[in-house]
């Protein structure tokens, strides 16, 4: 049960006249107490520069056992994917919003000047960003929903 509960605590109170004494039992804020785990995030794979990326690491000549290899080179491949999920994906949602943003923006100096080139430009990249970011944003958050639903059923599983 402390899996369910990792922030769980027991204080046993002074038993005074009687031979029980009362527990006070604190279950904690999960939420305060949770770690940030590594998460591989399945958009990255369909990003241009994500194989590589991943290549590039995994081709540097590393001394020691085999198993020394594979460890350092998996790690070098969680710190490689932790940078680049705080250049490309983290904060998605504030991205989407500035994207959306610009491209309105955009659109309202095309629609001042419908024949300038140069906005018509500026106006089909915007479009086209914000359109990325909004699948990227879609597919990060439908992941964090099916991770969500399989630690709620693993719970519930245990207490079956």
């Amino acid at each position: 049960m402390i899996q369910c509960w990792p922030g769980s605590s027991t204080r046993f109170l002074p038993r005074s006249v009687s031979d029980h004494s009362a527990a006070v039992l604190r279950l904690g804020d999960v939420t305060n107490s949770r770690q940030h785990h590594f998460r591989f995030l399945s958009i990255w794979t369909t990003r241009e520069d994500f194989l590589p990326a991943i290549n590039a690491v995994w081709q540097q000549h590393i001394q020691g056992s085999p198993m020394h290899r594979l460890l350092r080179k998996l790690k070098s491949v969680k710190d490689l994917l932790k940078n680049y999920h705080k250049h490309n994906t983290s904060h998605i949602s504030t991205r989407v919003s500035d994207a959306k943003k610009a491209w309105d923006i955009a659109q309202n100096s095309l629609n001042s000047n419908p024949t300038n080139a140069g906005l018509k430009e500026a106006e089909r990249r915007t479009a086209t960003d914000f359109a990325r970011l909004i699948h990227e944003e879609e597919a990060i958050l439908k992941q964090r929903s099916r991770i969500q639903w399989l630690q709620y059923w693993e719970i519930g599983s245990r207490l079956l």
